[in-house]
């Protein structure tokens, strides 16, 4: 950026200098020149700040383009930039080559999508500038029309055929937020997250709970889900080679975690003959299944059982008693070793 190019003395007195008077300026006078160039030179400390923070937002190098004072909607030519109005306040759009100075430049233009900023800057006169925002876009192949709505500029305009420096801050909104963490209902709570949905779209998806983990699942719009850790929890019930008796508590534990249990499922090494083993499964006293878990006559696994169990009571608190019941052994053959699972997740971090 060019420094300002007008200074300034404050030996403004005219009896100081030999000039003749009427080529000396007033005191009065000169005080005036002193607070327009003052309040110039704040503006551009501001659109300066401007200027840098979009720079470094934007991870680039400032682009080259000669300004048109040219106000037709058509292609500026290449390495060309113009608008829609002499005054850059008024101005709505932003006509603009895909190419620089050097190299195309299409690809960044077309991120340019509604809520990013183009500032442009006179690279001859640092008091000609004016950052844009971007309302909509439209490729026309070797020139883009912006159209824009004014934010601020300088007090000078920029002059045709002058050198610019054009930022550009593209802005890529996931869903319809507005890119502010702050406001943004994109991030609604702590722990959302936004995952892409397809080409150049994104989806956000809610928190989960605590101790659930992310999972990766085709059927979701954003490819990932919450979910809850899965656990399983297996327990024998009888003495090893020995058969199994009709019993109540023949075996049980106290839960480590919270659980809700989906399934449950029985194996024994010696298959029940005669009759169906019958088992149940108790919190503390009380059963949680509705058709008991069984293993039909000559099988050695309930997973092939004609009735298959039903779980009438799924939530298995951290530190309940859980038990496990015989009902009925073979009549025949009692059976021998046998192991029973419960299979769920767990819905405590601990």
């Amino acid at each position: 950026m060019a420094a300002s190019l007008i200074t300034y003395t404050t030996k403004s007195d005219n009896t100081v200098s030999g000039l003749a008077a009427d080529k000396k300026v007033a005191a009065v006078d000169m005080n005036e020149i002193k607070t327009a160039l003052n309040t110039n030179a704040g503006l551009h400390d501001t659109l300066q700040t401007n200027f840098t923070a979009l720079e470094a937002r934007s991870g680039s190098v400032p682009l080259t383009y000669t300004f048109l004072t040219a106000t037709t909607a058509s292609d500026p030519g290449a390495g060309k930039l113009k608008l829609n109005n002499a005054s850059a306040a008024s101005a709505t759009a932003v006509y603009i080559s895909a190419t620089d100075n050097n190299i195309s430049i299409d690809d960044l233009l077309t991120l340019m999508v509604a809520d990013s900023y183009l500032y442009i800057q006179s690279r001859e006169d640092s008091e000609a500038g004016s950052l844009f925002k971007v309302v909509t876009i439209t490729d026309n192949t070797t020139w883009f029309s912006l159209s824009v709505t004014h934010i601020s500029s300088g007090h000078n305009p920029i002059a045709n055929n002058e050198l610019c420096a054009l930022a550009l801050l593209p802005y890529y909104a996931p869903g319809s937020g507005s890119g502010d963490v702050a406001t943004d209902l994109i991030w609604d709570v702590k722990g959302d997250a936004v995952f892409g949905s397809g080409s150049n779209t994104a989806v956000r998806m809610a928190a989960g709970s605590n101790g659930q983990l992310m999972v990766y699942d085709s059927t979701q719009s954003g490819g990932v889900k919450v979910a809850w850790l899965p656990t399983e929890i297996g327990v024998q019930v009888g003495a090893v080679a020995a058969d199994l008796a009709v019993g109540t508590d023949l075996n049980s534990f106290v839960m480590p975690y919270d659980m809700i249990v989906t399934d449950v499922y029985a194996d024994v090494k010696v298959a029940p003959v005669g009759s169906t083993l019958v088992i149940d499964i108790n919190k503390v006293t009380t059963t949680t299944l509705s058709t008991k878990l069984t293993i039909d006559s000559t099988e050695t696994s309930s997973q092939t059982a004609v009735t298959p169990a039903v779980i009438s009571d799924s939530n298995f608190p951290r530190g309940t008693k859980i038990s496990f019941d015989v009902d009925q052994v073979g009549s025949t053959t009692a059976g021998q070793e046998l192991t029973i699972f419960l299979f769920g997740y767990k819905t405590s971090i601990a």
